[in-house]
């Protein structure tokens, strides 16, 4: 599993993670557009093999739920709780 840090839980990993079946949770820094836009070119076989990463605030909730509402075969949600908060 990759984790959701900038430098790691990239779209880039995502495509070749998902080829070996592995996990990546994607960074929160993302827009909801480029990953809706990018998950619609990969397609299911990848989107079966990632996580969409949210804090916990509204934003956050709002920004997941559009992209799981585009992206319907996203399985995993990451919730990135890194402070404790």
């Amino acid at each position: 599993m990759a984790a959701n840090m900038d430098t790691v839980g990239t779209l880039e990993i995502a495509e070749v993670f998902s080829k070996y079946h592995m996990i990546t949770c994607l960074h929160k820094h993302y827009q909801s557009h480029q990953i809706i836009e990018w998950g619609k070119k990969v397609g299911p076989d990848t989107l079966n093999n990632i996580a969409l990463t949210a804090g916990v605030s509204d934003r956050d909730y709002h920004k997941v739920k559009e992209m799981i509402d585009e992206l319907k075969a996203v399985k995993f949600i990451c919730l990135d709780v890194a402070n404790g908060y």
